[in-house]
């Protein structure tokens, strides 16, 4: 969660709960079947409901073999 931010542009995602916690706030979106969380500083104005935008570094991108499941980068 605290490699993914909201951004103008990425992955689109529906927002599905949000938890305040005081420093932060973790956001639970859906794309598709997956299930992907998002660490926000403070409290976040995101709605449930909403469609957010999902974006992270290339440097915190992993790629895994579909048929073995291990980690290719």
């Amino acid at each position: 969660p605290e490699m993914i931010r909201i951004g103008d542009t990425g992955l689109p995602a529906r927002i599905s709960a949000i938890e305040y916690l005081g420093a932060d706030s973790l956001i639970e979106t859906q794309v598709g079947n997956s299930r992907i969380q998002v660490r926000v500083a403070g409290k976040s104005m995101a709605r449930r409901g909403e469609t957010i935008k999902l974006t992270w570094d290339n440097s915190a991108t992993h790629w895994f073999d579909l048929s073995s499941g291990r980690r290719l980068a």
